[in-house]
Parts: structure tokens; sequence; C-alpha cells
């Protein structure tokens, strides 16, 4: 094959390790032979060709050999930097500088990042974790950024993420959220968890903010604040730093109420429709009993419905609502049933 220049030479759609490339010394001297494994350890010591496996399109560089578990359906992956191995499933899927086992068994476009001991399952697809140590993804759009031992274990609990904090999980629902802590699970749908520890969250629109073995059920709940061992499944309730730290009473909202406020309140049981409750201790309001508000009490019980309870009712403005009579008070802007005075004689409008 004397004086056959290069484009004439036959061509090749396939090369091994052993096929050999012509190169030449830096003095243009010398012509040699090299062959192509040696060229390409001599370049940096990775490996910039497909690995064990019959898919088309893999990368991988600069670490172990990754494994790949399905390989006739596997490609188009890039796997960069793993320091001990990597297995990779499915398509368009990246690994890149993680120090030991990352796994990715299946799906598409899923990608991890730093770390350790980090999965994505097969029913992941466009999911991420990025510098987590022992954390999995079982579900399609999720992310876990940082923490240990977090996970979005089940298949049909997508569009979550879980920033940071420890042994925290999403157990079911979707567009679900935790931001840090410790043990806390949330399985309701577009759930938000902030801090805290061993809360649960199972509600629809609920939200825990810190707090330790609160628990919102139901549907429609809001707990937030903090506090201790709370209970909240009825439905449309707020609560704010309620509870106690120890004792066995727990601020409970019975099973299907709604409309119920309390705020600051350390051990209150609700069991009732629509009650607010504000920076109150020791307040009980028995089942059954409806639209009751009690308002800067202490170890007050009330078994009557719609009540109010005040301890102590200030009128701060009675110098401007001092009349003589109802005609007065009325061309005063005080309405029927409205409260006003006669010198200090409290009085309510009736005409």
């Amino acid at each position: 094959m004397a004086n056959i220049t290069i484009p004439n030479l036959p061509s090749q759609t396939a090369t091994t390790d052993l096929d050999l490339l012509v190169i030449t010394d830096s003095g243009e001297t010398t012509t040699s032979k090299i062959t192509k494994a040696d060229f390409l350890s001599g370049i940096g010591g990775g490996k910039l060709v497909d690995a064990n496996l019959t898919g088309a399109g893999n990368f991988y560089v600069d670490g172990y050999t990754p494994v790949y578990t399905d390989a006739a359906s596997t490609f188009q992956n890039f796997n960069l930097s793993t320091n001990t191995s990597s297995n990779i499933a499915g398509s368009y899927n990246m690994v890149l500088g993680t120090s030991s086992l990352a796994y990715i068994y299946g799906g598409r476009d899923n990608t991890i990042i730093g770390g350790q001991y980090n999965q994505i399952y097969n029913t992941g697809d466009n999911s991420a974790i990025v510098g987590s140590y022992n954390s999995f993804t079982r579900a399609g759009y999720t992310g876990i950024l940082g923490g240990r031992d977090n996970k979005i274990n089940n298949s049909n609990a997508q569009y979550g993420a879980i920033l940071g904090g420890r042994n925290n999980q999403i157990s079911s629902g979707t567009y679900e959220g935790i931001l840090g802590g410790r043990d806390n699970n949330n399985f309701g749908d577009y759930g938000v968890m902030m801090g805290g520890y061993a809360n649960s969250n199972g509600s629809y629109f609920g939200s825990t903010w810190m707090g330790e073995s609160n628990i919102n059920s139901g549907s429609y709940n809001y707990f937030i604040g903090g506090g201790f061992t709370n209970i909240n499944n009825g439905n449309y309730n707020f609560l704010v730093n309620c509870g106690t730290p120890s004792g066995s009473q727990k601020l409970t909202f019975a099973s299907g109420k709604n409309r119920n406020i309390a705020i600051s309140s350390r051990v209150s049981t609700i069991q009732s429709d629509d009650n607010t409750i504000l920076n109150s201790d020791n307040v009980l309001i028995p089942t059954g009993v409806s639209n009751v508000a009690v308002i800067n009490n202490d170890s007050y019980t009330a078994d009557t419905s719609n009540v109010v309870v005040v301890p102590q009712l200030v009128m701060t403005n009675y110098s401007s609502l001092n009349y003589a009579d109802d005609s007065a008070a009325a061309t005063g802007g005080v309405p029927l049933g409205g409260i006003y005075h006669t010198s200090g004689t409290l009085k309510v409008r009736l005409t």
C-alpha cells in the first residue's frame, strides 16, 4: 500500500483496543505506531469509549467501568469521574463526580451529582440527586439536594423535592416539599414541611413549620408553627406554636371539623366547629359545641354553644362612645346591637 494518500485508505466503522494508529515524533523524523488503547491511556487514563454494553452512544471517563443492567436498551448515558462504581440503565442519564456507588436503574434524563450511595429507580424521569448521602427517589420530576438518608419512595410522588435534613421522606402525594429537619414524613398533596422533627403531614395543601411529633391529616388542613405533639385532622385549621413539651394533653381538632384557629395555646382540646382560641392555656371545648371564641383565657371550660369568653373586656375608645340614649348613639354611628355608654353606664343600642 505504498504511496497511497490518507483519503484513499480503506475506511473502518469500528475499532478495537489493539488497532494501530500512526504517529510522528515532534521532530517529524520518525514515524511509529501505537495501539488505540495505549494512545487513549496516554491522554489522561480515562475511558473515552462505550463500556460493557450493547447500547449506543454511551460515554464514561476517568473512573471504574460502569455496569449496565439492561444493555440492549441502554444508550446515550454519561458517566464522569466515579470513584468506585456506578450502575446506569435507561437513556440520557448522567452520573457526575460521585465517590462511591451511584445507581440509575432506568428511566431517562436523570442526574446524580456528587455524594455517595445514591439511587434513582426506573420509575424516575427528569429527576436529580445532588450532593446527598444514601438517598433515593422512585418518582419522576423530583429532586433531593444535600442531606442524608432522604427518600422519595413512591412512584406516584411526582414533582416533589427534599432539601437537606436527614431521614425525611415523601411517601406519597404530588407537589410535596420538605426543607430540612429530621424524620419528617410528607404524604399529602401540595404540602410543605420546613424543619422540625418527626412531624407528619398527610393533608391537602397542608403545611408544618418546625415543631416535634405534630400530625396534620385529613383534607385541606393548615398547620403552621411549632409546638409539640399537636394533632390537626379537621378542615381549614390554623395553629401557631401550640401544644406543650410535657404532659399527655394535646391540642386536637377532631376529624371532620373545620374553620378552627388557635394561636399560642399550649394545652387545648378543640372538638367542634368554627372555634377560635387566642393565646390561651388549658381550654376545653367539649364535642358538639360550635361557634365558640376564647380570647386570652387561662384554665377555662365552655359547655355552651355560640359563646364568646372574654375575661377582661376593655372599651379603648370609650370617650367617643358616650351618648345619652339610643337616638344619640345612632346619630353617632353606633349600629343596632352596638355597645356604648352613658357616663360609664354600659348600654346596647336597641332602637
